[in-house]
Order: C-alpha cells, then structure tokens, then sequence
C-alpha cells in the first residue's frame, strides 16, 4: 500500500531561513549600535542574545545548503550528515557563550542573596539581589533576559520576576505562596509550586516593554516533598511533560525470621 505526503521545498524553507536571519542580523546591529551609543547594558545584553541567534541562523542555513549536494561514489548518503553535524555545533555553541551563572549565597546580615558570575572579563560575582529577606531559587528565562525567584518579603514565600540586568522593575507571579520556578522553553509560561504541592502555571509575556503575567492556575496535585524542595522536579522544553522526585510510598515489609542454632536441630533429627 503507498501513501504519499506533502512537504514544503527545501528551497522554500531556505528562503524563509535567509529572511529571518537578515532581519535579526538588522536588529542585532541596531541593538548593539544603540547600547554603545547610549551605554545601555540591557541593550548589549539583548544584542550577546541576539548574536547566538545569527549564529545559529547562519549554520542552520549552511548546513541546508551543503545538504542539498547530490551523493557521490565516495558519499553515496549525501551530505544530510552536514546537517546533523551542524545542530550538534549549534549546541555546543549555545554552551561555550553562555555569559552568567546564577547562584545563591549565604550571609550572616542578608540570609539568602541571588548572586550571578560572569565567565567573561574579570570573573568577578556581583550581587544581583542582596537584601534583607532571603531571595532563593532564581532561574534564568530562556533568553536570559529575566530571572524568576522566590522571596519572602511579604511575610510568604512567593514568586516574583525581575529583569535582567536589574533595572529596578519587579512582578510578582504568585498570589498563594509559590516556590521553585521553572521556565518553559520559549520563556511564554512559568511553572512553580504552590504551599500545599500543587503545580502551578501562569502565562507570561516577556516581549513587550513590560513583563506581562497572568493569574496562575492550578494544573494538577504533586506529592513532592516542600520541606526540601529545591531541585524536586523540572518541565520539558514545550511544557507538557514533568520530571518529579516523589517519597516512596510507606509499605509494609513481611517479618523476618531469624533462626538461631539451627544445627542444633538437624543434629537431633539425626
């Protein structure tokens, strides 16, 4: 039995890659030409991101046009492998510019601060939320643009997201309590926990000249652990499937016997 499918030309989508490609390469300089001109940090920041965007365009575009070769004697396959060969420097990419780790600290005046270490330059942390009441659990947005954190300065633990680099703006996420925040993969929806272990999830809007969040609702009861919940569970990158580290569930184990002497009666037997 055949079966046929429809699949859009090579060509087709090479040319909607090279369009992309251009018009964030546009950006990109626009971005960087105005974050030197105006000495904005959240400008250059934003145009670092953008450059691993060009990047991966770019190898993305090159791999499809290396793949679209005829197969010779010596590569009867083809040059498909290019383009698998590509997505794997892709990757490897991504990770050898990653710019910032973010991480807590401990300090006797501050409890709990959010620190982040540069990997480029001089190396040297710098505090990114230092005060009085214990931030924890920070997380990066996806384009790094934002981090997600708990703080207790209501009284409560509750999530809240600040830009980053801080510019002084601050959403809170949760209304209930919240803790442990997980960003889906393309930065539109956060996920975080509730005080009696259900799962929450709020849909954002990072794009504007704001950071935009809706109510968060409930998606489904956990039984993760919230006495020791910092790394409990974490979402796939579309959001529909949850990693989760449950407490085995208390059974009752069979007695065990424990025989002493036991030579003794096979001697009588005898």
């Amino acid at each position: 039995m055949g079966h046929d499918h429809a699949h859009p030309s090579r060509g087709h989508n090479r040319q909607r890659l090279l369009t992309v490609l251009v018009l964030t390469a546009l950006l990109l300089a626009v971005q960087a030409v105005g974050g030197l001109l105006t000495g904005s940090l959240a400008l250059l920041a934003d145009a670092g991101h953008l450059l691993t965007d060009v990047v991966g365009l770019g190898l993305a575009l090159f791999a499809m046009k290396v793949a679209e070769r005829p197969p010779t004697e010596a590569r009867t396959y083809g040059y498909h492998r290019v383009e698998i060969l590509a997505a794997l420097l892709n990757g490897a990419v991504l990770v050898g510019i990653c710019f910032f780790i973010l991480y807590e600290a401990l300090s006797p005046q501050t409890r709990s601060d959010l620190w982040v270490l540069p990997l480029f330059a001089d190396k040297k942390p710098q505090p990114f939320l230092q005060t009085p009441f214990a931030e924890t659990m920070g997380r990066f947005s996806p384009d790094g643009k934002w981090i997600a954190y708990v703080s207790d300065e209501s009284g409560t633990p509750q999530v809240y997201v600040q830009p980053f680099p801080a510019s002084g703006g601050k959403w809170q996420i949760s209304t209930q309590g919240g803790l442990t925040p997980r960003w889906r993969g393309d930065g539109k929806e956060l996920f975080f926990l509730s005080p009696d272990r259900q799962l929450m999830s709020a849909d954002v809007n990072p794009a504007g000249a704001t950071f935009e969040a809706s109510s968060p609702k409930t998606l489904f009861q956990t039984q993760v652990d919230t006495a020791n919940i910092s790394n409990r569970y974490d979402v796939s990158r579309d959001g529909q499937r949850f990693l989760m580290s449950l407490p085995v569930e208390n059974t009752v184990s069979p007695p065990i016997t424990v025989i002493t002497n036991w030579l003794v009666g096979i001697e009588r037997k005898r």
